[in-house]
């Protein structure tokens, strides 16, 4: 049950609740606006605790950002679109071929050995790491037709 107690306390108190009282209806009005405005007022205190500590909490970050972004220069932003173009003409020479979803079954093989350092399963770890050392020179073996037509195809361009 709702404690409705500090309603009825400011109800009374105003003498709203007496019963020889002229004029009950504006009392009435005028109470429960003046308790809807005390209501209202801790409500909006709350909120404004909470958007303070989100406000706290994004300056820190920015802060944290300025302080990491410091050294970054002009060199840097290059380097990440660079790595980023050749990425994505990577992606887009290997979706031409056969390799895509054999690239796709390596990622998630990687995916779970990263899983399994991070939870620390040691004989999975290194049954996948041993797997992957010999997988890379398989992969060379048994795509050697695509590899050479992918750096034919880069080196025409």
């Amino acid at each position: 049950m709702a404690d409705r107690g500090g309603f009825v306390k400011i109800f009374m108190e105003n003498g709203a609740g007496r019963k020889n009282s002229k004029s009950i209806l504006p009392k009435a009005r005028n109470l429960c606006y003046n308790a809807f405005r005390k209501l209202r007022v801790g409500w909006v205190k709350r909120r404004l605790g909470a958007l303070e500590t989100l406000t706290n909490m994004l300056s820190t970050m920015a802060e944290r950002f300025r302080v990491y972004m410091s050294g970054f220069s002009l060199w840097d932003a290059a380097d990440i679109l660079l790595v980023a173009v050749l990425l994505y003409f990577a992606i887009q020479l290997l979706r031409r071929s056969n390799a895509f979803s054999v690239m796709k079954g390596v990622f998630f093989l990687v995916l779970v050995l990263l899983l399994s350092q991070m939870l620390g399963l040691h004989t999975l770890n290194f049954l996948l790491y041993s797997t992957l050392q010999v997988g890379l020179l398989a992969a060379i073996v048994l795509f050697q037709p695509e590899l050479r037509k992918m750096l034919g195809q880069v080196g025409s361009t």
